[in-house]
């Protein structure tokens, strides 16, 4: 949250971090840990996957765009921040 409302901050829109993170449970996301989960590996595209996103994750950052990573699983309604 820290780095978000940095970033946010500097670009010209000022927040704090609590700030961030209230808004963000009120759209339906929810911080949660990483874990590997041992389908992911074996996904035929799963290098294709991580190209594409990274790709556009490196054309926002060149238009000096924010960029939120959000992982999302098919057997829950949550977001994961």
């Amino acid at each position: 949250m820290e780095k978000l409302a940095a970033t946010l901050t500097e670009i010209g829109h000022p927040i704090s971090a609590d700030t961030v993170r209230k808004e963000l449970v009120k759209l339906g996301f929810s911080r949660q840990s990483n874990r590997k989960a041992d389908e992911g590996a074996k996904h035929p595209d799963r290098d294709a996957q991580f190209e594409y996103i990274n790709a556009k994750v490196v054309a926002a950052q060149a238009q000096q765009q924010p960029v939120i990573s959000v992982d999302t699983k098919k057997k829950g309604a949550d977001r994961q921040l």
